[in-house]
């Protein structure tokens, strides 16, 4: 779902994981922004897209309570935009302002360029490939964002994250309090 032209400063872009085919568009005169409680009530995932790269800093605007998560990385932005790529900002933003968001990965594939593609994703865990199932399991906030790495195990022991995973660079943890 999107609110405007690309250009129009005031742009949105919200995936609707889940939404029902038969999804009404935004009637005549009706806000874009109100297509995103809709959403929510038919069951949908809501993800608030790559917010960087259209500076999205009034999050006022946003029925932020029907909104599951937030993009927090874009790869096609990181080559194109790479000042843009980044979206922790708006999590913490939102985090701080008592928002309870999870936070997803994309690589924004349009196919275009083979830089695009298969570089950041969401894994899943659910009990079987059944869409429904797919959907209860992102809503439950049982996945994890990658741009690459396995995780195996995640546990807490003495009050500190033990993370078991293929090779990576780094690894992010993302909460509410930092402690």
């Amino acid at each position: 779902m999107s609110s405007a032209d690309w250009d129009d400063e005031d742009v949105f872009w919200v995936n609707a994981i889940g939404l029902p085919a038969d999804f009404p568009a935004p009637a005549d005169g009706e806000p874009h922004a109100d297509a995103i409680p809709r959403a929510a009530e038919a069951g949908a995932y809501n993800v608030l897209l790559h917010p960087s790269l259209t500076n999205l800093l009034d999050f006022d605007r946003l029925p932020l309570e029907h909104l599951h998560a937030v993009e927090t990385y874009n790869q096609n932005a990181a080559i194109a935009w790479p000042d843009q790529a980044e979206a922790r900002y708006a999590v913490d933003a939102l985090l701080a302002g008592g928002h309870r968001l999870h936070v997803t990965v994309g690589d924004d594939a349009h196919w275009e360029h083979p830089w695009d593609r298969f570089a950041a994703w969401v894994e899943v865990r659910a009990a079987s490939l059944d869409p429904n199932a797919l959907l209860d399991a992102l809503k439950a906030g049982a996945y994890y964002s990658t741009q690459g790495p396995r995780i195996d195990d995640v546990h807490v022991e003495d009050r500190r994250v033990h993370v078991v995973c293929s090779p990576a660079r780094s690894v992010a943890v993302t909460g509410i309090r930092w402690r």
